[in-house]
Parts: structure tokens; sequence; C-alpha cells
């Protein structure tokens, strides 16, 4: 059985062609990489965000709410060591407080969870609307996907 040089030997030195399809090969590898370490900046998963039903939608617009306020007041604390925006898929029922037995429009500006007995809304999982609070768009903060059933989405 011949060596690895004799077979190089035989088929040809490093030739004219050669070195055309290296040089070709490694411009579309430059060009590809730039993509490739792309998703580490487009794909980053944003700092805050949460999932924002049509009520604290209205609700925010009604009383002119920064971001930042609606986020603290519409979006449900987690319990345990994670924070608020950690991708769990549920929002606060605002829509309940205009079922109850409150007057119509009840949700107020200072805590629209005070319609509620105890200070506590029904949870509903998320069907769409995230918010996010940040400075550029991602990847993820652009697609909208719905969670599957009996699992919860982090974005």
């Amino acid at each position: 059985m011949p060596s690895f040089d004799e077979v190089l030997q035989r088929a040809g030195e490093f030739g004219r062609f050669q070195r055309r399809v290296f040089l070709l090969l490694c411009l579309t590898g430059v060009t590809f990489a730039f993509l490739f370490v792309s998703v580490v900046f487009l794909g980053s998963r944003p700092d805050r965000y949460w999932c924002r039903g049509p009520s604290a939608a209205a609700l925010a617009e009604r009383c002119g709410w920064s971001p930042e306020e609606e986020w603290n007041r519409t979006a449900p604390a987690r319990r345990g060591p994670a924070h608020r925006g950690d991708g769990r898929c549920q929002r606060y029922l605002l829509e309940a407080a205009n079922a109850s037995a409150t007057p119509a429009g009840a949700l107020g500006c200072a805590d629209p969870l005070a319609a509620f007995p105890n200070r506590s809304a029904p949870l509903v999982r998320c069907r769409g609307g995230w918010r996010y609070v940040q400075a550029r768009s991602t990847i993820v903060s652009e697609v909208r996907r719905r969670p599957r059933a009996g699992r919860p989405e982090s974005p």
C-alpha cells in the first residue's frame, strides 16, 4: 500500500488551481464567519421582559406610565430566587376586574391590583403580547412565538 506522500506526489503537487480553490474557500469562510458570530449579539435574551395583556396595555396608555412603571405595576413577581421577567409565561388577568362586583374602570393608576381581593389578580398563561424594555432589538424580541400547551416558554 502506497504512503500518503507517494499518493500526493502521483496526484500532483499544490499548483495554481489548488491555490485558487483554497483562496475561494477561505473567502467564503471569512464571509460566513460574521454571520455565525452575529448570533451571539442578535440572539441575546433581553434582560427585562414580561407578558402584556390587553388591559395592561390600555391601562398603561391611560395612566401615561413609562415601561418601568408598567413593569412594576402589571407584571407578576416571581417567587423564589428568580426575578421578574425571567420568561415565566403568565400574566395578571386584569380583565377580571371589569367582570367582578367592582365598578367599571376600577383599575386605578396608583395600584391596579387594589381592585382585587387581597391584591391578587388571577394569573393566566400568556398568549402573546410580550413587552421588552431594552435599547436594541434582538431576534428573541422580534420573533413572536406561542408557548406549547403544558410547558412555559422562555423567549
